[in-house]
């Protein structure tokens, strides 16, 4: 079976137990002889956690941020987003303790759950294109609630199935302000 595991990344600054999770799940599928590919949103995966494939890091997020409080940000140049998008700058990112809390990414958590309709479409779209290109998948995991506004898009371009896992959502959304 060709599973998809669409994971946030951790930058390598910090192993919480959601991310121990996710790591230990793939490894079990792995074990049990599932074609798995890891696909990490936000951050890189650990350095440690790269395998057979290179994959991109979808919805970089240094470019994420700019683009969802400057409106200036929305139409950069592709190489300007590369360079925000690079490994050492979103490295450079993950060790900012606010870039794991909820409270100023209201906004763009809500857009995320909005999917196609959100402000990151394009970060969607570039992100299934890949998977297309690159993976029949059987099965996509989507490793937490907050990122269910991909499982629509994701169903209809790769034929999929979509499961989702909960993790400690709540204790998210619990800290974020009213919009």
């Amino acid at each position: 079976m060709n599973i998809i595991q669409i994971i946030p990344g951790s930058g390598g600054s910090f192993y919480c137990g959601n991310c121990l999770r996710d790591s230990k799940f793939f490894e079990a599928m792995k074990a049990q002889g599932q074609e798995v590919i890891k696909i990490p949103m936000y951050l890189p995966l650990f350095d440690e956690e790269r395998y057979q494939r290179e994959v991109p890091v979808f919805y970089g997020a240094i470019s994420m941020y700019l683009k969802q409080n400057y409106r200036l940000f929305r139409t950069m140049p592709s190489w300007m987003e590369r360079l925000l998008n690079s490994t050492p700058l979103l490295k450079l990112a993950a060790k900012k303790a606010g870039s794991t809390r909820a409270t100023g990414l209201e906004d763009m958590t809500l857009s995320m759950l909005l999917g196609e309709d959100g402000k990151q479409k394009d970060e969607l779209s570039q992100m299934v294109n890949w998977i297309v290109e690159h993976s029949k998948a059987d099965v996509i995991h989507i490793s937490n609630a907050l990122l269910l506004g991909l499982a629509k898009t994701l169903r209809e371009k790769t034929g999929a199935k979509i499961i989702c896992s909960l993790q400690d959502e709540d204790v998210w959304v619990d800290v974020m302000e009213p919009p």
